[in-house]
């Protein structure tokens, strides 16, 4: 999910660059390493720029209703892929510390589990990255202004098969927060290095 015009970053918050690429090929990066199948932008503010530093391999997806808020958007995705999907895994652009670990753990969990929806759970809340299931992608269609996802959380709690992930908590909506998550990102992956010899 990349189509939103980052009004309180105050600049194009998807090319924002954290370790010499941009935020949304980070999250690209981390899908394409774990070969979770097809991979669709969505997109809307911005799209030229965007689109141009996209990889060739992953889909551009235009949402003409992102102006309206994330529920016409993810609702513009499910309209265009509902004939050719039985499950999507939506994933925000702005949540850089997630590790590739959780989507391997969110895919593993759905394969156990198709008809559930399978939800990141932090700070005691559902939230995305999320699988669903074709059953709920009528739920989705009828998403509108800024709801998101997060309703249908509520709507089918007995549904959802959570798993756990406390850097879902972390987003970046201002430059603030992306300053200080680029930071804790690259200390994360200057720590996890090998030593040199």
């Amino acid at each position: 999910l990349a189509a939103g015009k980052s009004e309180r970053f105050k600049g194009i918050k998807q090319l924002a660059v954290i370790n010499n690429t941009s935020m949304l090929n980070l999250s690209i990066n981390k899908l394409q390493s774990i070969k979770c199948g097809n991979i669709y932008v969505a997109l809307g503010a911005n799209i030229e720029k965007i689109l141009n530093s996209l990889p060739l391999d992953v889909i551009p997806i235009v949402s003409p209703n992102c102006h309206l808020g994330l529920g016409h958007t993810i609702s513009d995705v499910i309209t265009k892929l509902e004939n050719t999907c039985e499950h999507i895994l939506f994933c925000p652009a702005d949540q850089i510390l997630i590790p590739e670990t959780h989507y391997k753990q969110l895919i593993t969990a759905s394969l156990s589990s198709p008809d559930k929806i399978i939800a990141t759970l932090s700070n005691k809340k559902y939230m995305a990255p999320a699988i669903f299931p074709k059953k709920y992608f009528q739920d989705l269609i009828n998403l509108k202004g800024d709801k998101g996802a997060g309703i249908l959380f509520k709507t089918y709690r007995s549904e959802i098969l959570p798993v756990s992930c406390e850097q879902a908590k972390f987003d970046i909506d201002t430059q603030e927060d992306y300053l200080t998550l680029k930071h804790k990102l690259e200390q994360d992956l200057k720590n996890n290095q090998p030593e040199q010899v």
